[in-house]
């Protein structure tokens, strides 16, 4: 497994790294609070990538639920400090 930032800052892990699981409504919100910042992953089927995301205020159950549904989406059971790092060197 390979945490990889490329030249457009996207992140992703090149396999399935063993920090994530898949992903269950009740990981985005606590009694209907988003988790703002938080970090997801998404499985690109076109190329196989583990790709980093955050929630924000715009991040939609609808499309959460769409992805989970697919079984393309995975959260972090413990953040690796790397992955913390990227996302707060914004």
């Amino acid at each position: 497994m390979t945490f990889i930032v490329d030249e457009h800052r996207i992140a992703y892990f090149d396999v399935k790294p063993d920090c994530i699981r898949p992903a269950i409504m009740d990981d985005f919100h606590t009694q209907g609070q988003k988790h703002l910042g938080m970090p997801i992953v998404c499985l690109s089927p076109s190329n196989g990538h583990y790709v980093v995301y955050r929630m924000t205020d715009s991040t939609r159950a609808g499309r959460l639920q769409f992805f989970m549904d697919l079984n393309l989406l995975f959260v972090f059971d413990n953040i690796p400090d790397f992955v913390l790092h990227y996302l707060n060197d914004d």
